[in-house]
């Protein structure tokens, strides 16, 4: 009731101006200032773009009422337009001067807010409102121009700061450090009941240390301390992973090293079985492997294209011994990301860029047990987790003065699982371990892949936010529908972040 009589009372002060106005008109907008009254605003605008349709100075309450009202709606930008029609014919009329500065000064636009504030005042000395707010825009529009003299300083002087800023340029804080964390839970369908899902001590659930560091135009260094995760339908048997990636960068090309490494504990495990004639699981608390990469890629602000490959070099580990038991880790990937093109310009007029992604990953691992007494008859269990994803994304995480950047998007990944437990050759290619579980005896008999154990189609929705130029803060929610499983999954994922 109170925005009514606020609405009602700016309608009508200034009314003295629609005496020019013909019969018609004048209906028009009376008819147009009841609707409004009942929050009807779109109905009331129609009929102020009637009023305003006769083009001369007589109009500018037409447009204010337009302005007014689509203000009340909460569309600022189009309140903006309809308020500067107003000022265009009808330099002079105080109320849209001094909604047009307000509405400037919550957007930001300090220095313009400024002019309508100031304006404002020498016309009507009296008025109780702008002198509300433009202190303020006086204090935010000092800060601002601190700001970007700051920012001057800092442009580059040099060939490989130029190089930098093109990498860079709408990011002065290029290095950033946080951590996040993923909660997996499991819904079993024969319980119809939520379980949390999790993994091998010390940490239980996947969750990352990160620091994306570039301490100069050429080099960048990645680094990733925590939990692994391949999936709920496999083992829970991770317990670390670690990595860091380390870049040459040339322009825009990137080369890279890696290591990868992870550790698993198969205590609490209960795949694979327990064995009598092989090395118990149980015995062995903690066993750890290290893979070396090379990556190269391609980056600039609205492209990232990267390729990866941490393989695994031998069949099987040859280091037979009692109580002995091995693994071996396998990391590749492909990832193409690019700033979307339809409609693109008009989204990124608004604010709202767009890019889509495309991602080819596989993880896989590799146990070998040896059996009791130090013999070197070994037997094998494989799993690995293969997935298709597909992204889109608004928006972009660049630093803006007083205002907060906001990305957010959806993923689509179809993920495909494999498992081969107790093969009695693990050293035999095309034995359903590895390249997909591929097995050249099955592929005779027209079962290539028998160690295809299900399919997953996971939907992910994310918020990203930048606060204060620096400060990163990241949500997630994700469900997965397995295929032939008895699980399905929900994700809630949490993550913060520092730039600098």
């Amino acid at each position: 009731m109170k925005v009514n009589v606020i609405l009602i009372s700016f309608l009508f002060i200034g009314g003295t101006l629609l005496h020019s106005l013909t019969p018609e008109e004048k209906a028009w907008i009376q008819k147009g200032i009841e609707l409004a009254r009942k929050g009807e605003y779109e109905k009331a605008i129609s009929l102020f773009k009637k009023a305003a349709a006769k083009g001369d100075s007589s109009t500018a309450m037409a447009y204010y009422n337009m302005g007014y009202t689509y203000e009340l709606a909460g569309k600022h930008d189009k309140a903006i337009i309809h308020y500067k029609k107003a000022l265009d014919r009808n330099p002079e009329l105080v109320m849209a001067m001094q909604n047009l500065g307000y509405l400037l000064f919550l957007e930001g636009e300090y220095k313009q807010a400024i002019y309508y504030g100031e304006k404002t005042m020498k016309l009507d000395p009296e008025n109780q409102k702008v002198p509300k707010w433009l202190p303020k825009a006086y204090e935010m529009a000092a800060q601002q121009r601190i700001y970007a003299l700051q920012n001057q300083k800092k442009t580059p002087q040099n060939k490989k700061k130029e190089a930098q800023k093109a990498v860079q340029p709408n990011n002065p804080y290029p290095s950033e450090a946080g951590y996040t964390i993923t909660v997996p839970y499991r819904y079993e369908k024969s319980r119809a009941t939520f379980v949390l899902h999790k993994q091998a001590p010390p940490l239980v659930i996947p969750m990352y240390l990160y620091a994306n560091l570039k301490p100069s135009p050429s080099f960048e260094m990645k680094i990733q301390i925590g939990e692994g995760f391949l999936g709920i339908v496999h083992p829970i048997f991770i317990a670390g992973h670690q990595k860091t990636e380390f870049f040459y960068r040339k322009k825009h090309l990137k080369f890279g090293l890696g290591v990868n490494t992870m550790q698993i504990n198969m205590q609490k495990s209960e795949i694979p079985a327990k064995s009598d004639t092989y090395v118990q699981n149980t015995k062995v608390k903690t066993i750890s492997d290290t893979k070396y990469g090379l990556l190269f890629g391609y980056e600039n602000k609205d492209t990232k294209f990267l390729i990866y490959a941490y393989p695994r070099y031998l069949i099987k580990d040859a280091s037979p011994g009692f109580q002995s038991t091995q693994f071996d880790l396998t990391s590749l990937g492909l990832i193409y990301r690019w700033k979307g093109s339809f409609f693109g310009k008009e989204l990124e007029k608004k604010g709202w860029p767009y890019f889509l992604s495309f991602s080819l990953l596989s993880d896989e691992i590799y146990v070998t047990e040896y059996e009791a007494g130090g013999t070197t008859n070994t037997i094998g269990h494989y799993f690995g987790t293969f997935a298709i994803r597909f992204g889109l994304e608004f928006g972009r995480l660049v630093p803006k003065f007083n205002k907060t950047s906001v990305a957010f998007g959806f993923e689509y990944t179809l993920s495909l699982y494999f498992q081969d437990l107790n093969d009695s050759n693990p050293d035999k290619f095309g034995n359903g371990q590895g390249y997909l579980g591929f097995d050249s005896a099955g592929a005779v008999s027209g079962n290539a892949f028998p160690s295809f154990y299900t399919n997953g189609q996971r939907f992910t929705f994310y918020l990203k936010e930048l606060y204060f130029r620096r400060l990163v803060a990241k949500q997630l929610l994700g469900f997965e529908i397995m295929g032939s499983a008895k699980v399905n999954g929900l994700y809630l994922g949490l993550g913060f972040g520092y730039r600098f």
